[in-house]
Formats: C-alpha cells, structure tokens, sequence
C-alpha cells in the first residue's frame, strides 16, 4: 500500500525538547506498547506526519472517572460502582470505557493531536498505527479519531 503514504503536509521542525518529551512519554507506556509507538511516530514522520504528539498517555483511574462522568448522572456512576461526585451530565460524553477497563489506565493507550492535519489525512495517519500493530480508534463504532491503542 505504497501510495497510501504519498500525500504529505508541510512540516514545521521538532524541536530538540519536543523530540525528548516524546521519549519521556513513551517510557511510561507498558512495555509491549513501547516499540510499536516508537516505530508509529518514526514511521509518521517519514510519511511527512511529524507535528503528532502524544497528548495524553497514562491515565490515573481517578482522571478516567472523571472523564467517564461527562454526560453522565450519579445514578448511572453508582451502577458502574464509580464515586458518583465525578457525574457530570450536562457535559457531553467522551469516553465510553470505564476506568476498569480503560487502555489509558492499563498504559496501554495514548491519545494524539491528528487535527494538527486536515481531516482528509486523518485515514492515512490511522493506516500507519495499524501497520505498526496499534488499533486506530476512527475505525470504530463511536469514532475516537485521535485514540491508538494496543
């Protein structure tokens, strides 16, 4: 799939301190995630996608709370067993995944800023995560356009 890889976007450089911090976050990632993140970035840049970073990796089982109490009521908390002080319904929803079941919380997933390119390079930058061996969140049901996982 070559030519799946020919479109490209002008590219600012990376900064010396952009490129460690990128290190920085990919050594908290779990192990069997290290490698197929680090050949995903690589492989990025190569197609001309290197303005992607991670924006978010880890997760604490308290920020998935958090997250997971956006568009939600206390009641509906309380029925996962999370603290329903976290509800939050008249946000709207972003994440569909409990804390005991997040990627985030398992270190096992991480979140990047795609929409630093149009929407039409969106595809291309999903099909270099899956040839990396990384699951692309835009091929899902509930789009999550920005997630990689493992």
């Amino acid at each position: 799939m070559a030519g799946r890889y020919e479109v490209r976007c002008p590219e600012e450089g990376v900064d010396m301190n952009d490129a460690e911090r990128l290190v920085d976050t990919i050594k908290t990632l779990a192990d069997p995630m290290q490698p197929h993140v680090t050949d995903f970035f690589a492989k990025a840049k190569h197609a001309g996608y290197g303005r992607l970073e991670i924006t978010e990796a880890y997760r604490s089982l308290t920020r998935q709370a958090e997250l997971y109490g956006h568009g939600r009521t206390g009641l509906q908390l309380r029925l996962k067993n999370i603290n329903p002080t976290f509800a939050r319904p008249k946000l709207p929803k972003v994440t569909w995944v409990t804390p005991k079941n997040a990627k985030h919380c398992q270190r096992l997933a991480i979140d990047i800023n795609i929409t630093a390119y149009p929407k039409a390079h969106w595809g291309i930058i999903g099909h270099i995560a899956e040839v990396c061996g990384l699951t692309w969140g835009g091929r899902w049901k509930a789009r999550d356009y920005c997630h990689l996982e493992m």
